[in-house]
């Protein structure tokens, strides 16, 4: 398997190399927070992956998964981080890109449950349904003159 240019890793000087068999959760991690961060600009993309590569160690080392932190496991890496000297507002910050990286996280988990429970409509009864019309339907009851 080659090496992937993730970004902000792609213009690193020394990128860091991973290893050919990757964990699959490693890979969900990896491939989620590239997809947060290129909504952002190069310096605050930096920073946020900063932030998550330290929850994933973090992470790692207790054999928890990022993805999957409880408030309990939260609170546990904050105060890790209160004794490390970090200031309140660092510790906030560091909490940022985790949430936005869970939120993202849940959306793409929303969107294969939604994907997986529409019936694809058979090719009998087509649906055609232009953008922004709402089909109107008509009553069978008895109309009034």
């Amino acid at each position: 398997m080659g090496a992937v240019a993730r970004y902000p890793e792609d213009r690193m000087m020394f990128p860091p190399a991973y290893a050919h068999d990757i964990p699959e959760a490693w890979q969900r991690f990896f491939d989620l927070r590239e997809e947060l961060l290129l909504d952002y600009g190069y310096n605050t993309a930096r920073a946020y992956w900063g932030d998550l590569q330290d929850w994933f160690e973090w992470a790692v080392e207790r054999e928890k998964d990022v993805l999957n932190l409880s408030e309990k496991d939260a609170k546990q890496y904050c105060a890790l981080l209160r004794r490390r000297g970090y200031s309140e507002s660092a510790i906030r910050r560091r909490r940022v890109p985790l949430a936005r990286l869970d939120r993202l996280y849940s959306q793409n988990q929303n969107k294969k449950t939604q994907e997986s429970e529409i019936p694809c409509p058979s090719s009998e009864q087509p649906q055609q349904f232009s953008l922004g019309m709402q089909p109107t339907w008509e009553s069978t009851s008895s109309k009034s003159p």
